[in-house]
């Protein structure tokens, strides 16, 4: 039986191994591929994570849209765009890791006109092995917000101000400032959620893939004060200070 196996494996692959390297041949005398794809190509023979890998597939269905026109037969669009397509409906559901950094969050908060400016200044440490693309900063209170340029804004659950770009990122060994909140409420110590980019906007994960720094951030105000609790967190606070 296991003699039969063999041969039998022998058989398919003396068949098989010829007319690969004949469907290879063929395309290459057909296709003129330009740098893009075939880096794309090269890439996802040599990775090996789920989402290194779901990044190449995208990667090769974005080049291969961008050279269709010009620079490949209809054959070879076909076979590179839906064998990838096909290949990314077989991989299993990750998480884009998007917390591969280190980052330092300072807050300076001035009194303009009666109402409260926090100005927040974001440094990635050099040791990062990702740039700085999304900021949450938590903020339950209306508010307004203002960005660097290239930077944009929005309230995200109504619990959150998120600052995010994608040419403007904030890389390794560099500081960035300029992210403000303007709110009439007092501070208190909250969070401050830093991410890298993503392939795709996605709030549900924000408090569980991003680097978490601590600093002071606006506050709804309590309807009432509980004297006990307002001390405990005053003693709690100051410890944190240090």
């Amino acid at each position: 039986m296991r003699k039969n196996f063999r041969n039998y494996f022998l058989f398919v692959l003396l068949i098989f191994f010829p007319l690969l390297i004949y469907s290879q041949t063929k395309i290459k005398e057909r296709v003129g591929i330009n740098p893009g794809i075939q880096n794309s190509i090269s890439k996802l023979l040599n990775k090996a994570s789920s989402v290194e890998y779901l990044w190449v597939q995208v990667s090769v269905l974005r080049d291969v849209d961008v050279d269709s026109s010009s620079a490949i037969t209809s054959e070879a669009y076909a076979l590179l765009r839906y064998n990838s397509e096909y290949l990314l409906s077989k991989l299993p559901n990750v998480t884009e890791p998007t917390n591969d950094l280190i980052a330092k969050v300072s807050a300076e908060i001035t009194n303009v006109n009666g109402v409260l400016r926090y100005s927040y200044t974001v440094t990635n440490e050099a040791v990062s092995n990702q740039s700085a693309a999304n900021i949450y900063v938590e903020d339950s209170t209306t508010s307004t917000s203002s960005a660097p340029v290239n930077w944009q804004t929005e309230k995200v659950q109504n619990k959150l101000d998120r600052f995010y770009t994608a040419t403007n990122q904030i890389t390794a060994g560099s500081t960035q400032s300029g992210y403000t909140v303007t709110s009439n409420s007092l501070p208190v110590i909250g969070k401050v959620y830093v991410q890298s980019e993503r392939f795709a906007v996605d709030t549900t994960d924000i408090k569980t893939n991003s680097y978490i720094a601590t600093t002071v951030v606006p506050a709804v105000r309590p309807a009432q004060i509980n004297a006990s609790a307002f001390i405990d967190t005053l003693i709690s606070n100051n410890n944190r200070a240090y």
